[in-house]
């Protein structure tokens, strides 16, 4: 797109966006998606249902984007989302209300990806820290071209996860992490190892008693029943939640994880994070950390030096 087409776009876009409450538009004109979330729609005719004009900025609540690169494409790839959020900007010019849902808040007042900064004569509506501003460019989602594909993820982003776990888990809720160590053994594969520690935000009055705590990392998925202590072993593996009490009554903390998973064989899950059966040194890698605890999800992606013997081992420190 050319500096002049740039330009141009970006004009219409500001006039359109000036036309919002001079056309009427309504909360629940524009928010037709509150019981269809966008990332659950699985065609481009159910993520574009809003949408009656070519101007996605003033009709549209989603965006679709086929991910594949496929103009001919209509329906999500399996196990993948192809409908995103419109941008927090959307909702810039129209109401405290507009833009709290438009990211996603369930109730309209509790900010969820977007926020709106009050300013005279209205307001703007930007992502909540500590989300950051997507890939893209405002004015290029006035559309007239009916094959010109975006890149997503629109909206908001989270800078503790990969996009995948993000838009997959929708959270941007990280695990502290002060130690992950992964040690695979090419010669016996049946003698990998993962340790991982760090912290979990607990609430008030938490009691871990039968608590159930999964772990993923980087797709080794482990669950684990905690006893009344915050422990759990089953097999080789083990994990404990360290919750502290002040007379007797549990706080909102962040609580001491320690997960330690013995003889497994791990190798195989770990090759598409970048963990190898060659010989390399300090390569860096992302491990997408999954952690979930009682239904809260807590991810984040940890970045890891990785080096390895080809047919002998490797690990990350």
């Amino acid at each position: 797109m050319t500096d002049l087409q740039r330009r141009l776009r970006h004009l219409v876009v500001l006039a359109g966006l000036a036309l919002v409450p001079l056309l009427g538009i309504s909360a629940a004109g524009v928010q037709a998606y509150d019981n269809l979330p966008c990332s659950s729609r699985r065609t481009i005719n159910a993520c574009t249902a809003e949408c009656t004009t070519e101007n996605y900025l003033l009709e549209c609540s989603c965006l679709f984007d086929d991910l594949d690169g496929n103009s001919q494409t209509a329906v999500c790839q399996p196990g993948l989302p192809c409908c995103f959020d419109m941008p927090c900007e959307r909702w810039d010019g129209t109401s405290v209300y507009e833009c709290l849902r438009g990211g996603g808040s369930l109730d309209g007042i509790t900010p969820k990806n977007c926020g709106w900064s009050p300013e005279e004569g209205g307001g703007t509506c930007g992502c909540v820290p500590p989300l950051v501003h997507g890939d893209y460019a405002l004015e290029d989602l006035f559309v007239t071209n009916p094959d010109l594909r975006y890149t997503a993820p629109f909206g908001c982003r989270c800078p503790f996860t990969t996009d995948e776990q993000w838009l997959r888990l929708g959270v941007c809720n990280p695990p502290g992490v002060t130690k992950l160590q992964i040690k695979l053994n090419f010669a016996k594969p049946s003698m990998d190892g993962i340790d991982l520690k760090g912290t979990l935000a607990v609430p008030d009055g938490f009691s871990p008693a039968g608590a159930t705590l999964q772990v993923s990392v980087g797709g080794v998925v482990k669950t684990f029943t905690l006893d009344t202590k915050g422990k759990a072993k089953v097999g080789t593996d083990q994990a404990q939640v360290f919750v502290k009490k002040r007379k007797g009554l549990v706080l909102a903390q962040d609580a001491r994880l320690t997960v330690k998973l013995a003889k497994g064989s791990f190798a195989a899950s770990l090759a598409d994070e970048g963990l190898v059966d060659a010989t390399v040194t300090d390569a860096a890698v992302t491990i997408p950390i999954e952690v979930v605890m009682n239904g809260t999800t807590y991810a984040k992606a940890q970045p890891q030096p990785y080096s390895a013997k080809q047919g002998k081992s490797g690990k990350t420190k």
